[in-house]
């Protein structure tokens, strides 16, 4: 599986705010993400795209604090750290 995706950072959308974006809305954005159509109620449904527009930078947090563990020789085995790593691998489709 491939690390590509569409690059950060993503934005809710003004216009439609059930829908997670890249770049502006208003100028021909790429639509990540939609979830005004999943049936969901509207609370659950922007409780979602809040978390898929985060995405991104979650990821890119993920990715230094593991570097930053291994690079001052921190344990790597602890439970939180294990839980980033398998987090990262999921994005991945690993």
């Amino acid at each position: 599986m491939t690390d590509k995706h569409t690059p950060g950072p993503w934005q809710v959308g003004n216009f439609y705010p059930l829908s997670v974006f890249d770049g502006d809305e208003y100028r021909g954005p790429v639509r990540i993400a939609d979830c005004s159509q999943a049936g969901l109620m509207v609370s659950e449904a922007r409780a979602n795209v809040r978390l898929i527009a985060a995405a991104p930078a979650l990821l890119a947090a993920l990715k230094e604090m593991i570097a930053h563990r291994r690079r001052d020789y921190l344990a790597c085995d602890v439970e939180p750290y294990a839980a980033c790593v398998a987090a990262i691998k999921q994005a991945r489709g690993e």
